[in-house]
């Protein structure tokens, strides 16, 4: 099972290791800690981090990172002391496992929460509170945009209530306001009326911070609501399934990151906007990395050695 994990992770040159607070999935963190160490030290493999993390079966964690295994609490904490993880480290490893293997939402959100805190509190990166509050909620970035196409004050939010789709409640209106003026992305004129501060903002390439799952979860949501609910001259969905390699795949996410600027560029040439769109770019894996040819007839799919897309 390590060889073919590995042929996975050769398809990966020059990926830096990035900073446990940098990561939301603890499988994704020990492909590239394993993969780092493999490249440093040369003798370094998950059979060796399997023994020192007391793992009596040595395919067990092969098949974890593979998604085919969860692991306990109990085994993470062996797999934390194992890589000589710090106290902050650990518990933020902890963390990434709960928030791996839950389900609920809600559950997410609040473990992601104390990730947030560790993570801040990290000399790796600065991420502000005012970043978590703006991704906190969906319609937190719509009512922004909204003020700039239609005249929204503390009198009308009723109104302005309406103008969602799917439909907010009054007091999460004025909730959007008062958030997003406390952090300086919008702010009242002499006329009563709320203005955006910047014209456009955007986590940036390589951001990866821990509350942006869940925003872009509920962005996908309404995504998935607006398929049944809308005509199609209203909404514009394409999918397209490939076989690729690794290379193209690269490709692939440079294009679409490309993509998103050109979107933005486009946004900020409009001078009188008349509407407010959501943009949800996505390419994921929904296949394993399969060896060209290794499959034959009667063969266990399971048992082949597969690696991990990145």
């Amino acid at each position: 099972m390590d060889a073919g994990f590995f042929n996975g992770l050769k398809k990966r040159p020059g990926v830096e290791m990035n900073p446990i607070f940098e990561y939301t999935d603890y499988r994704e963190y020990l492909q590239d800690l394993i993969r780092n160490k493999k490249e440093k030290l040369g003798s370094y493999s998950i059979r060796l981090l399997s023994m020192k993390a007391g793992i009596k079966s040595p395919g067990f964690l092969s098949m974890v990172l593979n998604n085919k295994r969860n692991i306990t609490t109990e085994l993470a904490e062996r797999i934390a002391d194992a890589l000589g993880l710090s106290k902050k480290e650990r518990q933020y490893f902890l963390l990434m496992v709960e928030y791996t293997h839950t389900k609920r939402i809600d559950s997410k959100h609040e473990i992601l929460q104390q990730m947030l805190m560790l993570s801040r509190s990290s000399p790796v990166r600065n991420l502000l509170p005012e970043q978590f509050e703006f991704y906190d909620r969906w319609y937190y970035s719509v009512v922004r945009e909204l003020v700039e196409v239609i005249d929204v004050t503390d009198s009308n939010t009723d109104q302005i209530a309406e103008c969602f789709d799917p439909v907010l409640k009054t007091r999460e209106v004025r909730q959007a306001l008062e958030i997003l003026t406390k952090l300086k992305l919008i702010h009242k004129n002499d006329q009563g009326k709320y203005k955006r501060n910047d014209t456009l903002i955007t986590c940036g390439d390589g951001v990866r911070s821990v509350v942006i799952p869940k925003y872009q979860s509920e962005m996908m949501g309404l995504a998935d609501t607006a398929l049944k609910r809308l005509p199609r001259e209203q909404r514009d969905y394409s999918t397209v399934t490939l076989s690729i390699d690794y290379n193209a795949f690269v490709k692939i996410k440079e294009s679409c990151n490309r993509f998103r600027k050109e979107i933005l560029d486009i946004a900020s040439k409009v001078d009188a906007p008349d509407r407010i769109i959501q943009v949800n770019i996505q390419c994921f894996p929904v296949s394993k990395v399969v060896q060209k040819g290794s499959i034959g007839k009667g063969d266990d799919v399971s048992a082949i050695n597969r690696g991990v897309l990145p």
